[in-house]
């Protein structure tokens, strides 16, 4: 189950949707790299969420300033899901209703809502979403453009990489430096996974896979899930193919397109 840190109380919830098989969540960010964060974080929730089998749509409340057209380039760039709905602006009250459209019958047994700006935070509003807050902290800095970071020549997913070598909810101050060691892990990652690609395939280790797994489980701890996996890439006692099959599938947690070398 995942459990969250909700930003209202500073305590722990579990996020679990209330219609079966169905999540829904929000987004509501200022614009510029900080909706870019959010954004990732509702990735990696939806990643979670899927694995289990969960069908998830994402809403995003939109800015008044902000360019859709690029927010929408800068997650693709970074493999992140894009919002299904997009909404305008509104009061709380109005906002409600454009989401009880949306989602009709969602009724106040609601289902998700892990990213949400506090004012919107009304309980009408929170009719057809979670009741989770998950707030991601701002990122500064000069390195936190996915625009910058490609005209530079890093691969785009180094930024991602670089967020996730970090807490959601905590402050990001990206530098070039750790933008350029998070490239260089990310490339000797893909060399080693296009590596064990060619030893036969063994089942996933399951103490390094169920590491990864509770820790995406405890409030997205993206730091602790990429220690394990760099434990087990030099760990000499794991088989090549073991090594493969789980980085294969910490990946689809991850999204750093590890297995991207393979074959080539």
């Amino acid at each position: 189950m995942l459990t969250l840190l909700d930003a209202r109380d500073g305590r722990p919830a579990a996020l679990g949707p209330a219609h079966p098989g169905e999540l829904r969540l929000l987004v509501s960010a200022a614009p510029g790299s900080g909706a870019v964060r959010a954004f990732l974080a509702a990735d990696l929730i939806r990643r979670v969420a899927e694995r289990r089998g969960l069908l998830v749509t994402l809403c995003h409340l939109a800015d008044p300033a902000e360019d859709l057209a690029a927010l929408r380039g800068d997650c693709a760039a970074l493999n992140v899901y894009p919002p299904e709905h997009t909404l305008p602006p509104a009061p709380p009250a109005d906002l409600a209703a454009r989401l009880a459209a949306l989602f009709p019958g969602g009724g106040a047994a609601a289902t998700g809502r892990p990213l949400l700006d506090a004012a919107v935070g009304e309980p009408d509003a929170a009719a057809c979403l979670a009741r989770v807050a998950a707030v991601p902290g701002p990122v500064t800095g000069e390195a936190g453009s996915v625009r910058e970071v490609t005209r530079r020549g890093l691969d785009p997913l180094a930024l991602r990489l670089a967020l996730l070598r970090l807490r959601y909810r905590e402050p990001a101050g990206l530098g070039w430096e750790a933008l350029h060691a998070a490239d260089k892990t990310l490339r000797r990652w893909r060399e080693q996974v296009a590596a064990w690609a060619r030893s036969p395939s063994t089942a996933m280790s399951r103490r390094y896979a169920g590491a990864v797994t509770a820790a995406f489980d405890d409030d997205l701890d993206t730091p602790a899930a990429l220690r394990e996996i760099g434990a087990m890439a030099g760990d000499a006692a794991e088989a090549d193919g073991t090594r493969f099959e789980t980085f294969a599938a910490a990946d689809r947690l991850l999204g750093l397109d590890l297995a991207r070398d393979v074959g080539s």
